[in-house]
């Protein structure tokens, strides 16, 4: 009877736990944007780590990342770019933005995330190098990117007021580490 008890409590406890869910980001807040960039200092790579929130849905994000050398205080941006799609690989090979530039694109990862009876979801993961003059451009109107493949494309988009948000944490940041 004691264990049925303690079962029934851990259930109610893990059912109530499940309800509390964070609030939903505020994109239209650059404040409450930076404030989910995440800051990490490796001393032993002498390098700052900046990684801005998901952006989309589960299955299809995009954020901005970007690495402060804190030897020579240069830093370097990314877009990352997850897309996931049903039991086939879409094989990610090139991107281009909606002002017709090709971004450099690089392959990072490619993993099956999660399999049921009726098959499985695979995610591949892609990293476009941009430089910080070419993310001030899109402050106005955002980002539209797509990305190609093998068998199909997929179409992200990028919203300025997270670029820019992005970007000042990243001078704030920068200011206060000097």
């Amino acid at each position: 009877m004691k264990l049925l008890k303690q079962i029934m409590m851990f259930l109610f406890l893990l059912s109530i736990s499940g309800c509390a869910f964070p609030p939903a980001l505020n994109w239209n807040n650059p404040q409450e944007i930076a404030s989910k960039i995440s800051v990490e200092k490796d001393d032993f790579r002498k390098v700052i780590t900046y990684q801005g929130p998901e952006y989309g849905e589960y299955y299809d994000i995009i954020l901005i990342r970007a690495w402060k050398d804190l030897e020579t205080m240069l830093v370097k941006y990314q877009i990352y770019v997850r897309a996931t799609t049903f039991d086939d690989w879409m094989n990610f090979n090139s991107c281009y933005a909606s002002d017709g530039q090709k971004l450099d694109m690089k392959n990072i990862s490619s993993n099956v995330t999660y399999c049921t009876q009726n098959g499985c979801w695979c995610a591949e993961d892609m990293g476009l190098d941009v430089d910080k003059s070419y993310l001030e451009k899109h402050i106005n109107n955002g980002l539209k990117i797509k990305i190609y493949g093998q068998k199909g494309q997929r179409e992200f988009y990028l919203p300025g007021i997270y670029i820019s948000a992005f970007l000042n944490h990243i001078e704030k940041n920068s200011a206060s580490s000097n």
